[in-house]
């Protein structure tokens, strides 16, 4: 090879090597995927895509349909089935883990556009773990993964200071906060405080019930298994997220509302009888 020719090609990778980058990684991208677009195994995603076929039959989401999940996966995957021709399963999952590919791609592009190869590096490492945390799946998480690596290089991007190059980013940032809203609700600071309280609240009434109802009673006995039963759940939530599990909580609540009624027949006509 000539050594004009050399000169040319060192120029022409030195002055698109950003976009070859990018190009490299979304054929990493693609490969990873090509064998894994029918991985299905993980009840939420079942969740979002019956929830969405029930709503493209006329159903209405948290009206006709029970969900403790946001809204955006349900939007999403009901545009897909009412749009797309699904005619089978396979069809089904393939389309829907298509639509995670393409949207990652075009998160790829944004992310690369304005934090170059810091975010090429995260790319490739993302697209080498996530199938190891379902982050390939149609899951609130999947969507709301790149709009918080947006915000998280945005902030610190620039030493904790924002700052937007045009019109596009400001745009980029609003639908970045708006996807992590509408997916993962980001309150968790707040909520984990109202939890913790809740299971305060919860143990001292317990407490309090077993210290104030009749002394040798079927009652008090209940009110001390309850108090056993809730330290068991909160013991063994530090290995599992019991919390979340309908089956455990159920139990919570349950044994929690006998103690109430236990506690309120025992004070039955005694006006002097405590508020818990």
């Amino acid at each position: 090879m000539s050594k004009n020719k050399q000169n040319i090609l060192i120029v022409f990778f030195d002055k698109y090597k950003l976009l070859i980058a990018f190009i490299l990684l979304v054929i990493f991208q693609i490969w990873i995927a090509s064998g894994r677009l029918y991985i299905y195994h993980f009840v939420d995603e079942d969740h979002h895509i019956v929830n969405a076929y029930m709503m493209t039959q006329g159903k209405s989401i948290y009206q006709d349909l029970s969900s403790n999940h946001q809204p955006l996966p349900f939007i999403f995957s009901y545009f897909l089935q009412k749009f797309l021709p699904i005619n089978n399963l396979l069809n089904l999952i393939k389309f829907h883990h298509l639509f995670i590919l393409m949207y990652g791609i075009g998160w790829y592009f944004i992310l690369v556009r304005k934090f170059k190869y810091k975010a090429i590096a995260f790319g490739f490492l993302f697209e080498a773990i996530k199938y190891l945390f379902f982050g390939n799946l149609f899951l609130a998480e999947t969507f709301a993964v790149y709009p918080l690596v947006y915000l998280g290089f945005l902030f610190f991007h620039n030493n904790l200071k924002i700052n937007f190059d045009n019109i596009f980013d400001k745009f980029i940032f609003s639908v970045s906060f708006i996807l992590i809203a509408f997916n993962l609700a980001p309150l968790w600071p707040l909520l984990f405080f109202i939890v913790l309280y809740l299971l305060i609240k919860i143990f001292i009434i317990d407490l309090k019930i077993y210290r104030t109802i009749s002394k040798n009673s079927y009652a008090q006995s209940f009110a001390l298994g309850t108090i056993g039963v809730f330290i068991s759940f909160l013991i063994s939530g530090l290995a599992e997220w019991n919390f979340g599990d309908q089956e455990i909580i159920t139990i919570i609540w349950f044994t929690l509302g006998l103690n109430l009624a236990n506690y309120f027949i025992d004070n039955e006509g005694n006006e002097q009888g405590e508020s818990v």
